[in-house]
């Protein structure tokens, strides 16, 4: 095994720092896009290749990285992309701040939420919080004291979830990385932009003329967009079609929100998949849509799920599927599993599982003891996070495994458990508490959560011969400098240009959080027995989709379909996934196993195209001082 040399340590820690910094001021001020919203995320991505770029001229003066070493630096990075962004600080601070700064008498959240939440969730000083969303005034400081107890407070949750995924994947790794092979399409384009061959100072992807056709192809319409938006008189080159504002009239209109979005780097992903599976992503997405269609013709009332473009009966069978699906994985993975329980300490497997369930349980003990001291109910805990945990573990498989970069449930543990018990056998404290910010924060939207990210670490330091322990120690340096940088950078920025000023970046978020809470207190939510029915319809169907798939191998139905189900990301990428689909079962039954391994590099270039062409455009415009730019609008 490789071990990591001082300074690509150093290295990777500058790369974090600058992420760290780059993508608060990318979110708040330029506003272009949310650069760590993906579990490829934009802003590792553009400023690694940069790096690489670099490194590729250090080479001629023979001081540059080696293949091992850029792979450890990825690693640090990846782990802290999403986390300085969208995955953490981005939700924390406005949510848990918002709920006071925009509390009126009309909206009665400081008589029905305030009196509830604990002292230590914000700071307690009300012009720190006014200060926070309406700019300081000038000369004065920043009041950084008074946010180190809500920091301590939040991040020690963070710090415990983080130890839990950290250690599922140490459990999960040998079963999905040796045992099943999975494909993990999101290492594809790191690790080819990391090899290195004996007298080249690039790496072989930038020597293929097949890649820089794929780049051009894919970077062209950004690249004509951003001149469009600059100067409006050069025509742009529509990406994306929405189908859903033409179907306005009954039973079609159930069929929205419906897009037709042209997404290079999913065409790319998708490219990478098994067929079967690929068609599976897309083909799931039609038969959800289909059945509010049927619906609508019987008139029924279809409900969306709140702050979700889905319908409700739909997100509970997806609820449903999910949890069937991942017993399911964990049972294939009971050999690897027992290994905990064995009292051999020779086989390193068995030592690394035995200490990855002791890292389980610290992890979840720190949230537990965060319960308490939040004064919330340690059961309802648990639950709210096993299901959590359910939706993590899909998302996980279905990037490693769909190469699926962009998920999002389309509904919060708690929907779940409000359908069996209703919301007043919650409680108050609980429901202030866990339902609004906790949820809101950490749970509503997977897009950027972290066990995805952490998956594709294990699989790197497999692929790359790396050294476990220092890439497991150095991620998690990177994510606490990653954590503590960005939680500076955004109060910073905050307190400098105001939160009001931020536009759509933050301001839904507290919203939807505190508006969540008020409905529940207001109107109590009943056990609802249709929501019931259809959680258990998700269970049946995805226990019919695993039994078919083991006897019937010749039927192309994957369960990760179902899982991707109907939500807002499906809603982006189902058709440049059937577009993918399709090039390559042309490509296979035209040029075979040959053609289609020819072609790779033209669809790895497909993603760094867009993707650097998209970082280009936020560079430029964070030095012109562009605002409100729309670089990718379905990020």
């Amino acid at each position: 095994m490789r071990t990591i040399s001082a300074r690509a340590a150093v290295a990777g820690l500058l790369c974090v720092i600058i992420i760290s910094i780059f993508s608060p001021y990318t979110d708040l001020v330029v506003g272009t896009i949310w650069s760590g919203a993906t579990y490829l995320p934009l802003n590792v991505v553009v400023i690694f290749t940069f790096f690489i770029f670099i490194n590729i001229v250090l080479r001629k003066f023979r001081i540059g990285f080696n293949e091992d070493e850029l792979l450890y630096i990825y690693c640090m990075m990846l782990v802290t992309g999403c986390i300085v962004s969208l995955g953490l600080v981005h939700s924390l601070i406005p949510i848990t701040t918002g709920v006071f700064y925009h509390a009126t008498k009309e909206n009665r959240w400081q008589e029905l939420i305030h009196p509830h939440l604990p002292n230590w969730f914000v700071p307690s000083n009300p012009d720190t919080i006014k200060y926070l969303w309406e700019g300081l005034p000038k000369g004065v400081p920043v009041p950084w004291q008074d946010w180190l107890k809500p920091f301590v407070g939040w991040i020690t949750l963070a710090i415990g979830m983080y130890i839990i995924m950290y250690s599922l994947c140490f459990l999960l790794q040998k079963q999905w990385i040796t045992n099943e092979h999975l494909v993990f399409p999101l290492v594809s384009l790191p690790l080819e932009l990391c090899k290195e061959e004996k007298g080249k100072v690039s790496p072989p992807l930038l020597r293929n003329k097949i890649f820089w056709i794929g780049f051009l192809i894919s970077a062209f319409p950004f690249f004509i967009n951003g001149l469009h938006h600059y100067f409006p008189f050069i025509p742009s080159i529509g990406l994306f079609v929405d189908v859903g504002s033409f179907l306005r009239e009954a039973p079609w209109s159930a069929l929205a929100p419906l897009r037709l979005n042209l997404i290079f780097s999913a065409i790319g992903l998708t490219y990478l998949l098994p067929t079967s599976l690929s068609f599976s992503l897309w083909i799931f997405f039609i038969y959800f849509r289909l059945q509010a269609v049927i619906g609508a013709i019987f008139g029924a009332n279809m409900p969306f799920m709140f702050t979700y473009p889905t319908r409700a009966f739909i997100s509970y069978q997806i609820a449903g599927g999910m949890v069937v699906f991942c017993f399911f994985l964990l049972w294939v993975a009971r050999n690897e599993i027992k290994k905990i329980f064995t009292s051999s300490k020779l086989i390193s497997d068995n030592y690394v599982y035995k200490r990855a369930f002791l890292g389980l349980l610290f992890g979840i003990l720190i949230i537990c003891l965060w319960a308490i001291a939040a004064g919330v109910s340690v059961p309802l805990v648990l639950c709210i996070f096993f299901l959590f945990f359910i939706t993590i573990l899909s998302a996980t498989r279905l990037s490693s495994e769909g190469g699926v970069y962009f998920f999002q449930a389309s509904f919060r543990p708690s929907d779940v458990i409000m359908a069996f018990t209703g919301s007043e056998l919650l409680g108050v404290r609980n429901i202030v508490t866990l339902i609004g910010p906790v949820e809101h924060i950490f749970m509503r939207d997977q897009r950027a959560a972290l066990m995805p990210n952490i998956m594709d670490t294990l699989k790197i330091t497999d692929a790359g011969n790396l050294n476990r322990k220092s890439v497991l120690i150095l991620s998690w340096v990177a994510i606490l400098v990653g954590i503590v940088t960005s939680y500076i950078a955004y109060l910073t920025l905050m307190y400098r240009i105001g939160g009001i000023n931020c536009g759509y970046a933050i301001l839904p978020s507290p919203f939807w959080s505190s508006q969540h809470t008020i409905n529940l207190l207001i109107r109590p939510q009943e056990p609802n027995i249709s929501s019931i029915i259809w959680f258990f319809v998700g269970c049946i169907s995805m226990g019919l989709l695993l039994f078919v798939r083991r006897v019937f191998l010749w039927v192309p139905l994957h369960p990760l379909g179902y899982i991707m189900g109907d939500s807002w990301p499906t809603v982006q990428i189902w058709f440049p996934i059937m577009i993918g689909w399709l090039l390559k079962t042309l490509i296979l039954r035209l040029g075979g196993i040959k053609g289609y391994r020819i072609l790779m590099p033209g669809f790895l270039g497909f993603i760094l195209g867009e993707y650097s062409m998209i970082g280009l455009w936020i560079l430029i415009d964070v030095f012109t001082g562009v605002r409100g730019h729309s670089v990718a609008p379905f990020l």
